[in-house]
């Protein structure tokens, strides 16, 4: 049952991020950002990873949707965007802010509220 779930909200985070890697410009893309769009990093993320890697793997996009979050802050329109606000719900949702660190954490499953985002397509879908 972990690694459905873990699988899943793999699904979700690599959705999250793609849309909002597409609808940014590519010139505010890193080259950590650009990898996303290559089909190979898909592949690797969602179908060649193990059931022990997924847990990484959520942090892993987590991390690139802050340095996206981070990239974008000083363009208004683009942080304006429906895919940015998604991305920015889905990292309020599934991390939290380490201040220690000063890093974001994903949260275990068991921390994730049934009420939060579901599918990066339609931000209204909730767990029933």
């Amino acid at each position: 049952m972990t690694n459905i779930k873990l699988a899943g909200r793999l699904s979700l985070a690599y959705d999250v991020l793609s849309q909002a890697v597409n609808a940014c410009p590519p010139e505010l893309l890193t080259d950590s950002l650009k990898q996303m769009l290559e089909p190979a990093y898909k592949t690797k993320v969602l179908y060649r990873s193990r059931g022990s890697e997924a847990q990484k793997r959520i942090q892993e996009i987590i991390d690139l949707g802050i340095e996206l979050i981070s990239n974008i802050k000083f363009n208004p329109s683009i942080g304006k965007l429906h895919a940015m606000a998604v991305l920015q719900r889905f990292i309020e949702e599934q991390a939290v802010f380490n201040s220690e660190k000063k890093t974001w954490e994903a949260k275990a499953n068991k921390d994730i509220k049934a009420d939060s985002l579901q599918s990066a397509y339609d931000p209204d879908v909730t767990y029933r």
